[in-house]
């Protein structure tokens, strides 16, 4: 589906700005921005409760001291790491520059299971 959208002037100039300073076409920038809009930043935390027991890959937008994600915007989620692949590959081809972290939400060691080392 295509969508038309007609910019008020002044935001449309500081669009102009921004894409020229990152590089990117305007088009480009709004797509980014819209997918922001669509896909909100959540905290790691809120991402867990969110898709429960699920493979999640974020893009990384906020690290703590140590350099590990706290915030992040939800790139792709399913219930198995395979079910990411096309997603995050499209993501990472429009979007080079991002930082992608992949993780589980569920419980990583099942309940009642003992590993001996």
């Amino acid at each position: 589906m295509l969508v038309t959208l007609e910019l008020p002037t002044e935001l449309e100039h500081e669009l102009k700005t921004q894409a020229e300073s990152e590089q990117v076409s305007v088009s480009k920038l709004v797509e980014k921005l819209l997918f922001q809009i669509l896909h909100p930043e959540l905290t790691i935390d809120k991402i867990e409760k969110n898709y429960t027991d699920e493979w999640v890959a974020i893009e990384e937008t906020a690290w703590d001291e140590q350099g590990d994600p706290i915030k992040g915007l939800v790139v792709a989620h399913a219930p198995d790491r395979n079910g990411l692949s096309r997603e995050v590959r499209q993501f990472r081809q429009q979007n080079p520059k991002a930082i992608i972290y992949t993780f589980y939400t569920g419980e990583l060691i099942p309940e009642g299971v003992m590993f001996v080392l």
